[in-house]
């Protein structure tokens, strides 16, 4: 591996207006490394990009000493130095456009760019943009990006709106351009990714910074230890003030019980009481001891994550099937000519027992196929049966058109369970205090799945179907959901692309390809 450093930071630390970010963080970026930062919405990791970006723009390569607001709001203190002539792509979060996408194609090695579509599944690129799905844009401005064989990339979610080929095709370009001596800087929520294409991780977590080897899976598992110990650490702590404050009343138990013990004593009364006295005064001067002791212990009291507590009803679901799919077929029609074959002769089912996720690239029928199973769309033949006595919740992809209130907790007036409940179910997913009060606009998208996910279990459904629920939410969202998924007794079905979540929360996994289904 190359020892050319692209990037590197040196105690540096940003914040908002409202609140501070993260401090004192400290990498170097070589030549061939890939690094990836990780962590919970709102801890910095795309401001972190934003001033890593500004800076190279600005300075072509020069240490930066910002000790001052930048233009995008942000506070920053600490060193930022990219290397002098370092070609830096940026990738942000926001789709890009189709015409500025075939520009970053201008130029570039048409068979490079050819190759590149054909691995990301985007050998048609006469569709009008608007024929063209998020997935699709995202993978033609990653072509665009990455046919530039740039020295940096700075890289904010690439993996977003990307379907399992989209997402196996861009770990295979990143480990090209590492071997051709790129460096990459990517901010993510897959942990596949990062697993498979990262040589380390940094972690902006609440307790601090974790710098682990290795991808997501590692850095998490770091923190988990590292949390343990705190845990293990407050609870040692926690002993040692207890011993004390037992010590302090047991002393001044003695001296309340040599005073007692002067009744009746006779001429000895004088001397019992200065006894007593002088275990009064030992236990004072023990008890100021204990209390700068206590303080001294309570100060070294680490930070101690709350843990993930779920608390919700549960009740017993019978197993009855909740849809089946016999030799379904189904073609898009215009005037009754058939343009778009999506199915032919495809069978699938599940009961309220079955936890079922669907795979699939982009335009391979997931959709259609959920509409199917719904019965928003009839067959062409087969037969489509859906269980109407099954209490059946679609979640669709992005929450759009779910909840009905702005204000959260407005969404959450059922009859039969009390505010106090509700919230204390709320609270179970990591929606606390006046979060819930807030309007959805003024929410996190992985806050919002949480309080569907919630939302559903309380009105007592028997089955979900979701379609991409991981979009967009951070890991500690992702966990949160993992969670609540794993405990529900009930059976669910889920679109994902998210290959580390799927692992976690699918019994049988289905791949759509082809107009036909197949187990995995």
């Amino acid at each position: 591996m190359s020892e050319t450093l692209r990037l590197s930071t040196k105690h540096l630390s940003i914040a908002t207006p409202a609140k501070p970010l993260f401090s004192d963080l400290s990498f170097t970026l070589h030549a061939g490394e890939a690094i990836a930062v990780i962590g919970p919405n709102g801890c910095g990791k795309s401001s972190l990009l934003r001033h890593l970006t500004s800076i190279a723009d600005s300075t072509g390569g020069v240490w930066c000493d910002a000790n001052e607001r930048d233009t995008d709001g942000l506070i920053t203190d600490g060193g930022v130095h990219v290397a002098p002539n370092t070609l830096t792509v940026i990738l942000s979060q926001v789709i890009v456009p189709w015409h500025v996408a075939r520009s970053l194609m201008h130029d570039q090695d048409d068979g490079l760019v050819r190759r590149m579509a054909h691995e990301f599944g985007c050998d048609d690129c006469t569709r009008e943009p608007e024929e063209m799905s998020a997935g699709e844009l995202q993978k033609w401005t990653l072509i665009g990006l990455l046919s530039q064989q740039a020295d940096l990339y700075l890289l904010d979610e690439p993996s977003n709106y990307l379907d399992l080929p989209g997402i196996v095709a861009l770990e295979e370009q990143i480990t090209r351009c590492t071997a051709a001596g790129s460096a990459f800087l990517i901010v993510t929520h897959d942990r596949e990714l990062s697993d498979r294409v990262c040589d380390q991780t940094i972690y902006l977590s609440p307790q601090g910074i974790y710098q682990t080897p290795g991808g997501a899976t590692k850095a998490l598992a770091f923190e988990a230890a590292d949390v343990a110990s705190r845990r293990q650490q407050a609870a040692d702590l926690r002993r040692k003030i207890k011993q004390l404050e037992d010590d302090c009343r047991t002393r001044l138990g003695w001296a309340k019980q040599k005073e007692k013990s002067k009744r009746g004593a006779g001429a000895a009364k004088g001397h019992i009481s200065h006894l007593s006295a002088k275990m009064a005064r030992r236990a004072k001067t023990a008890q100021k001891q204990a209390d700068k002791q206590r303080e001294k212990l309570e100060s070294a009291r680490p930070f101690v994550p709350k843990a993930i507590a779920l608390s919700l009803p549960s009740r017993t679901i019978p197993m009855r099937t909740v849809f089946s799919l016999e030799e379904v077929s189904f073609s898009y029609y215009i005037y009754d000519l058939e343009v778009q074959p999506i199915f032919r002769e495809v069978s699938l089912g599940a009961t309220t027992r079955d936890k079922i996720c669907l795979m699939g690239g982009n335009g391979a029928g997931k959709t259609t196929l959920l509409k199917l199973i719904t019965g928003q769309l009839a067959p062409d033949s087969g037969t489509a049966y859906r269980n109407e006595a099954v209490r059946l919740t679609v979640i669709p992809q992005g929450l759009v058109g779910y909840f009905q209130h702005d204000c959260l907790l407005d969404n959450f007036r059922f009859s039969d369970i009390p505010e106090e409940s509700v919230r204390q179910y709320l609270g179970a997913a990591l929606l606390r205090g006046e979060t819930v009060l807030r309007p959805l606009d003024q929410l996190s998208q992985g806050e919002l799945m949480r309080a569907a996910i919630v939302h559903t279990i309380l009105q007592q459904s028997d089955f979900f179907i979701l379609d991409e629920p991981t979009s967009h939410l951070d890991l500690e969202s992702i966990a949160v959901l993992e969670s609540l998924l794993t405990s529900f007794s009930g059976g669910y079905l889920v679109v994902s692309h998210d290959r580390a979540f799927v692992s976690t929360i699918a019994d049988r996994l289905f791949y759509v390809d082809a107009g036909g289904i197949r187990l995995a």
